[in-house]
């Protein structure tokens, strides 16, 4: 076969790499599915290489916990997709549970996943998706309770009749990889040739034009003419020489006298303060 001679002639080049190949005229494997013919009918089934090794995120990892809980619901969608057999599908299901187990993912948790799969496999639903704003974080061991937070007060915020309608609905907490062990011992890209240009050179907030979030953003620069000291420094003396009197606010018991600001300057009358 000219096939097989064309990967034994690569395979005594010099060279590390070596090639391998399978040759038939009944089954075929691409990507992750395996294709074959059985009573003249094609069926397919779910493939993995004999040295795929078990890469399933562990379920201490450092990611959010709603991640590392529907990673399951989606491989188990994806051994159902890729099977056309109903026996083959069973076993599949259950080596993924097994592997699944592995790396510490509980009996629950799978029967659950496993549960839902089997559901949304049938039923097929259209997801109509409503744009929301994007609340963009760093993630971290403790940006949960900051996404509790912000969902549990976030009715403040939707009461305010001034805010766009795009307020009522509590935002959409991503997160960006934070550091890991790798980017702090290691750094891959010394000299900075791979580092992607930025759009524009000004430091700050540039809207994308893209989504909901980009519509209501400020653009604001982030770079201070002078150091933080100076500007509080600047700020005391400005609110210093600003023309400050003693105004009567009715409805303040046991302080009828409390300082505030005259646009004109200058001191009320006594009468000015009885009105």
């Amino acid at each position: 076969m000219q096939a097989q001679e064309m990967v034994e002639f690569i395979n005594q080049l010099p060279t590390p790499i070596r090639m391998t190949a399978n040759l038939s005229t009944e089954r075929v494997q691409f990507l992750d599915v395996e294709l074959s013919v059985e009573d003249h009918r094609m069926v397919y089934c779910l493939y993995s290489k004999p040295t795929d090794r078990n890469t399933i995120l562990h379920y201490n990892s450092a990611h959010p916990k709603n991640l590392i809980k529907s990673i399951p619901k989606a491989q188990f969608l994806r051994v159902m997709r890729n099977n056309s057999k109903e026996t083959t599908k069973r076993i599949q299901l259950q080596e993924m549970k097994m592997k699944f187990l592995d790396r510490g993912y509980s009996e629950r948790v799978l029967d659950k996943a496993l549960e839902e799969a089997e559901e949304n496999a049938t039923t097929l639903q259209d997801i109509t998706e409503v744009p929301k704003l994007i609340f963009p974080m760093t993630f971290h061991s403790k940006t949960q309770k900051i996404n509790s937070i912000v969902k549990r007060n976030w009715n403040m915020l939707a009461c305010d009749n001034s805010l766009p309608k795009e307020f009522k609905q509590s935002p959409r907490i991503c997160y960006r990889r934070n550091r890991n062990l790798k980017d702090i011992l290691m750094k891959t890209d010394p000299v900075e040739s791979y580092t992607e240009q930025k759009i524009t050179q000004v430091r700050g907030s540039v809207r994308c034009l893209g989504c909901v979030t980009c519509s209501h953003m400020v653009p604001a620069h982030a770079e201070l003419v002078r150091p933080p000291r100076l500007t509080v420094k600047r700020a005391r003396i400005l609110l210093a020489a600003l023309p400050w009197s003693r105004v009567h606010i009715p409805g303040i018991h046991g302080n009828d006298d409390v300082n505030t600001l005259l646009p004109g300057g200058g001191r009320m009358t006594h009468a000015q303060r009885r009105r």
